[in-house]
């Protein structure tokens, strides 16, 4: 029986002790991003890398696979990417009080041009399938979409009654889309967008690009829980710990920014030639592989000789060491 045949629903449960470690152990963590942000400038260059992050892996998840830094952008892509920026990151005030129907009605317009229908009108039941080709089974069937409207009803309703952190909310909201699958098209999509409305009043990101490294094991948590009556405390702790795993993502990020700031900060007043600031400035952003003699004479078309002197100058200054393989590393201790 899936959950929401169940004579007691929608009285979903929790273990809220289990939960609370998790919780707990967030919320500290949370407090060190924010005094990471008390630099502006690290704060900025974290912010711009985990936006490009987040929205990766939100295309990484609907298929586009080989979406990167410098892949050419789709028009579709373009359009996600522009609404995307557009309304998550003006600021964490955007996101007040609980998620409603006009909200994600909004997004869901701004996204996907077909508006004349948002939800799903299907006659028969909506059945997904396991992907074994020739052993396909039913893993689930969404509810009727008659019934929508009253199941909606119900997310809402409840939603805005449960007392609870927002990382609890934000499990709930997104197993809840992914529960319904109320819309016409892009369904995964609006499901992240749920949970991510409470996720980001705690943070400046969604959480695509944890459940992009866990795609299986999500699989398997949103299976188990459709079908495991109303008690979601495996669901719940599960998900905390994949918002921990983005946390340390951008803790890993900003620690990677405030090294970099450091780096210009220390070595600003010294005297570069236009060679020197031009490699460095790759080094610290873009650059791709070892560098060389070779390479850096390549890179700034100057001859070898020239190129040995910018770099033995910068080994003098210590700003780059020559290591056992014969490659040049900022010193970044």
């Amino acid at each position: 029986m899936y959950v929401y045949l169940h004579p007691k629903w929608p009285q979903i449960q929790w273990d809220e002790v289990l939960l609370k470690t998790h919780s707990l152990a967030i919320q500290k963590e949370v407090l060190e991003i924010e005094l990471f942000s008390k630099n502006t400038e690290v704060f900025k260059n974290t912010q711009n890398e985990l936006r490009f992050l987040d929205f990766s892996a939100n295309m990484a998840l609907q298929g586009e696979n080989k979406f990167n830094n410098h892949a050419p952008l789709s028009l579709k892509t373009k359009r996600y990417q522009s609404v995307f920026y557009q309304l998550f990151y003006n600021s964490k005030a955007f996101f007040k009080g609980h998620l409603t129907e006009a909200y994600l009605s909004d997004v869901y317009e701004q996204f996907f041009d077909n508006t004349s229908s948002i939800y799903r009108k299907d006659k028969d039941a909506l059945q997904m399938s396991s992907c074994d080709f020739g052993r396909e089974r039913v893993i689930y069937q969404a509810p009727n979409s008659q019934d929508l409207r009253e199941q909606f009803s119900l997310f809402f309703k409840h939603l805005s009654q449960i007392k609870s952190n927002h990382y609890v909310l934000s499990a709930i909201a997104h197993w809840w889309l992914k529960l319904l699958y109320p819309y016409a098209s892009e369904n995964d999509w609006m499901a992240r967008v749920a949970g991510d409305f409470y996720l980001r009043k705690e943070i400046f990101m969604g959480i695509a690009p944890a459940l992009q490294i866990n795609q299986k094991d999500y699989q398997k948590q949103l299976e188990i829980s459709r079908k495991s009556g109303l008690d979601l405390t495996g669901l719940l702790l599960w998900y905390l710990e994949q918002i921990q795993v983005l946390i340390q993502k951008i803790k890993e990020q900003f620690h990677k920014e405030k090294i970099k700031h450091d780096f210009k900060s220390h070595h600003s007043s010294k005297n570069l030639n236009s060679r020197q600031k031009k490699v460095l400035k790759l080094l610290l952003h873009d650059f791709k592989g070892h560098l060389t003699t070779k390479k850096w004479a390549k890179i700034t078309k100057t001859s070898l000789e020239n190129a040995t002197q910018d770099l033995e100058s910068l080994n003098t200054q210590k700003i780059l060491k020559l290591n056992k393989s014969g490659e040049w590393k900022l010193c970044l201790d």
